[in-house]
């Protein structure tokens, strides 16, 4: 009985450390769906903040298309979701002010960019 126990605790449970993702000096606990600063937590994220924001950290210093966001946290085609992603990606904006790294773009008629850290030389290729 023990060794099922272990065996549902190891693949059951994520390991914490795999938990977080780092945007800068924030971090995105992917279970509790919390952002965080500094350890300080900053808000839990509504399902789309939290979608939103993990895709484009999963595709750092990548743009994402408006597509792929409306479809992937949305479920539907970016016409009918465009007021609604601005609103989101101007919240996740007001959450991220505590780095001045950190930094979501708009490339206009595409989508939008995260980055951070070492890839802000690579603004100016937006």
């Amino acid at each position: 009985m023990r060794e099922l126990i272990a065996y549902i605790d190891r693949f059951a449970r994520p390991e914490e450390k795999d938990a977080f993702i780092r945007i800068g000096s924030y971090s995105l606990h992917t279970i509790a769906e919390v952002l965080y600063h500094r350890a300080t937590p900053v808000k839990h994220l509504s399902p789309h903040e939290f979608n939103a924001l993990l895709l484009l950290a999963q595709n750092r210093n990548e743009i994402v298309p408006y597509e792929t966001l409306s479809e992937k946290v949305w479920g539907k085609k970016h016409s009918q979701t465009e007021a609604s992603m601005n609103n989101v990606i101007s919240r996740l904006r007001k959450l991220l002010t505590n780095d001045s790294d950190v930094r979501i773009l708009t490339r206009k008629n595409h989508g939008y960019k995260l980055v951070y850290g070492k890839d802000q030389t690579s603004v100016m290729s937006i």
